[in-house]
């Protein structure tokens, strides 16, 4: 997807606030990268993520061009 001449969104910094950003620009159809220098908080967005988007994608946006897009198979 591309808005506005974006296509792609990095996040830099994956703690509460982020890692809701890049699920929301995800599931916008964007291209996203999420990072974090404490590890930890990295893993917990990632964890997060792995278990909150099959299920939305599930109830809401169950195509395959979005399942594509968030890597789910």
């Amino acid at each position: 997807m591309e808005k506005g001449g974006i296509a792609n969104i990095c996040i830099v910094g994956a703690g509460n606030m982020g890692h809701q950003i890049a699920l929301s620009a995800a599931l916008a159809g964007f291209k996203v990268k999420c990072t974090d220098v404490d590890k930890d908080v990295l893993q917990k967005a990632e964890q997060f993520a792995a278990a909150y988007l099959p299920e939305r994608v599930a109830k809401r946006m169950g195509t395959k061009n979005r399942k594509r897009i968030l890597r789910i198979p």
